[in-house]
C-alpha cells in the first residue's frame, strides 16, 4: 500500500511541475507578444510614407482647422505652380 501512495505522490509532483512550466512559458509568450504589439503601434503603418508630402500636410492642417479655406487654396495653388 505504501508503494501505491508513493507512486501517486510522484504523479502529482510531476503534474504540478509540468503545470508550472506551462505557466512560465505562457507568461513569457504573452510578454513577448505584448512587447511586439507595442513596438508595432509606434512604427508607421505599412505602405504609408514616413514623411508627409506638402499636399498631405496642407490637407491635414485644413481638416484640423489650423488654416482656413482661403489659406489652403492659396498654398495648394502655390505648390501646384512650383510642382
Amino acid at each position: 500500500m505504501t508503494g501505491i501512495m508513493h507512486g501517486d505522490m510522484w504523479a502529482w509532483m510531476l503534474l504540478w511541475a509540468v503545470a508550472g512550466v506551462v505557466i512560465v512559458v505562457a507568461g513569457v509568450v504573452t510578454t513577448v507578444w505584448m512587447v511586439r504589439r507595442a513596438s508595432n503601434a509606434v512604427d508607421a503603418p505599412p505602405g504609408r510614407p514616413e514623411v508627409e508630402s506638402p499636399e498631405d500636410m496642407l490637407r491635414r492642417r485644413y481638416a484640423a482647422g489650423e488654416i482656413d479655406e482661403d489659406e489652403y487654396l492659396k498654398r495648394i495653388s502655390g505648390l501646384n505652380q512650383h510642382g
